[in-house]
């Protein structure tokens, strides 16, 4: 190992850490709430949180209690119709902070000098924004996920804390227990009192179970889920993976060919490194990477935000790899810049300044102001210029080309973002779209049958005797659902954009939603007992189908 691997990062990484954090911070505050209708999976979420800021017992105990249990006790500091979803996000932004900040550390005690690349690629990632502005699980899960793996760098019995906690998110990340058992047991540190502390860490999660299962019916762990719609590995998911945390790997040919290079190579490397020099912190890496993405296979429901704990980890690679490569192996950059080298760099983040803003504005989606998005982009490639700066001094090539790479994955990253905010904005837009119709023409005396009720309500406060979904009028046919439908003063049946059933868990969820007898609806064609009186068009741009509503004419006798 050379004495530049061993140095510490520089007090100009250290100040690019502070402005990443603030311009990570502003960011998110202007992008804040990002949506009409937060994700389907949050409504679980919200009534688990309420159950526990009223100190009872959640109803159900699908999600475990790591962000509900936070965002009860928060909840309570916010005023407004959903204390739970604002006090979610400010955690959320929190915790997105602070896994930036955790990444600083790891790997300024991991990698030393260029540290700082780590959290700034992370930043640059579809997921880290796409997830962090949703109150979903995964940034509270990142953040205990980094902060088990600092406390273990570092030694620390706490480590094991940080894994609980973490194991109190989402079930795969109990892995850790026993990974970093084995690892600090392989080190000389006990083979009793490693598996002790592994035990003790698994306590809560076990505790948490034994007490969900006397609870009675509604437990829902997610094996009861994928007992339901029946395994369907999706081993495709293993290269999604990959391409989050390098969005170059999305760019359209012939660019993905040069990314495939530029991430592969100092990624292979990287691990190669790892492993040879390295191999106490790679090896939990590796395996808790491999055991994350592994779950999302072989449960084969492959929604890239699960990985969002873990995309940091092939991020570490590719910077070992870019860095510390060329030092450990002496590999020598032919070209010497000269004098130039200052102009050479100036010219680069001049290019660098206009491609981030011509990419911007080519996949402007009016979420943000544009220039948001090439503020945002520019201020990260300012971060990472600390970390290659000596190199660019030195007169060398070697720190122009990391560089450029380094603006190349940030600019990638920013493009796919502006499209992902987007999907995420008008993700429920038939379900936005249908609340302002019926707010409209909506009678106190009637009720309307829909798709995704959550949605609704969360944009109308209309009670659930007012409005519920297809599947609880456990009906199979339009004359049943009629008859339900006039007997308990339903008046509307509305239809909303659903995804084709292209795979098992879609078709799961379909079965579950009753979507069959609800496609009945989706044309706004004639519908034997009932009257089309509306079509709610998709914006333009927004990949859905129009919603569609309907009334009902007519009651089987």
């Amino acid at each position: 190992m050379t004495q530049e691997e061993r140095s510490s990062p520089t007090r100009a990484e250290r100040i690019a850490l502070l402005g990443l954090l603030a311009a990570t911070l502003l960011y998110q505050v202007v992008l804040f709430e990002p949506f009409q209708v937060p994700n389907n999976d949050w409504y679980s979420f919200e009534d688990a949180a309420r159950h526990f800021a009223a100190g009872e017992w959640p109803l159900h105990s699908k999600r475990l209690p790591l962000l509900p249990a936070l965002v009860g006790g928060l909840s309570h500091g916010f005023a407004g119709a959903h204390p739970e979803l604002r006090a979610a996000l400010v955690l959320n932004v929190l915790f997105s902070l602070g896994t930036l900040a955790l990444l600083f550390r790891w790997a300024s005690q991991t990698l030393g000098r260029g540290a700082i690349l780590v959290p700034v690629l992370y930043a640059s990632t579809v997921q880290f924004h796409a997830g962090g502005l949703q109150p979903l699980v995964e940034p509270s899960l990142a953040f205990c996920v980094v902060l088990a793996f600092t406390l273990h760098q570092a030694g620390s019995a706490w480590q094991y804390a940080a894994a609980a906690a973490a194991a109190l998110g989402r079930y795969e990340a109990a892995a850790l227990l026993p990974l970093f058992a084995l690892t600090n047991a392989l080190q000389g540190r006990g083979w009793v009192r490693q598996g002790a502390w592994a035990a003790t860490g698994l306590v809560p999660l076990a505790a948490w179970r034994l007490a969900a299962s006397l609870g009675g019916p509604g437990g829902g762990t997610y094996l009861d889920l994928m007992e339901g719609m029946g395994f369907a590995p999706a081993p495709g998911f293993a290269w999604v993976a990959l391409g989050e945390a390098f969005p170059v790997l999305h760019a359209p040919a012939p660019l993905v060919w040069l990314g495939v290079v530029l991430v592969g190579v100092p990624l292979g490397f990287g691990v190669w490194l790892g492993l040879r020099e390295r191999r106490a912190p790679a090896l939990p890496l590796l395996a808790y990477f491999a055991a994350a993405v592994a779950t999302v296979v072989v449960f084969g429901v492959p929604k890239a935000r699960y990985v969002l704990p873990v995309l940091w980890i092939p991020i570490a690679f590719w910077v070992a790899g870019a860095i510390r490569g060329r030092e450990q192996y002496r590999i020598r950059v032919a070209v010497d810049l000269g004098p130039s080298a200052p102009l050479v760099a100036g010219f680069g983040a001049v290019v660098a300044m206009l491609g981030a803003g011509l990419t911007v504005l080519a996949t402007r989606r009016d979420i943000a102001p544009p220039g948001v998005e090439i503020a945002y982009a520019l201020a990260l490639s300012a971060c990472a210029v600390p970390a290659v700066w000596s190199r660019v001094q030195a007169r060398r090539a070697a720190g122009l080309v990391l560089l450029a790479a380094v603006v190349l994955l940030v600019t990638t990253g920013t493009a796919r973002k502006q499209t992902a905010l987007f999907n995420v904005y008008h993700a429920n837009q038939g379900s936005a779209a249908l609340a302002g119709w019926l707010e409209a023409n909506l009678r106190p005396d009637e009720g309307v049958v829909v798709l995704n009720p959550g949605a609704v309500e969360f944009l109308t406060g209309l009670q659930r005797d007012r409005l519920i979904s297809f599947a609880v009028t456990r009906t199979e046919t339009l004359e049943e659902l009629a008859r339900f439908m006039g007997e308990r003063g339903f008046a509307y049946a509305a239809w909303t954009h659903r995804r084709a059933s292209d795979s098992r868990s879609a078709a799961y969820y379909d079965d579950r939603k009753n979507v069959d007898l609800a496609r009945a609806f989706a044309e706004g064609g004639p519908v034997a007992g009932f009257e089309h009186v509306a079509t709610l068009p998709a914006p333009e741009g927004v990949d859905q189908g129009d919603a569609h509503v309907y009334r009902l004419v007519r009651s089987s006798p």
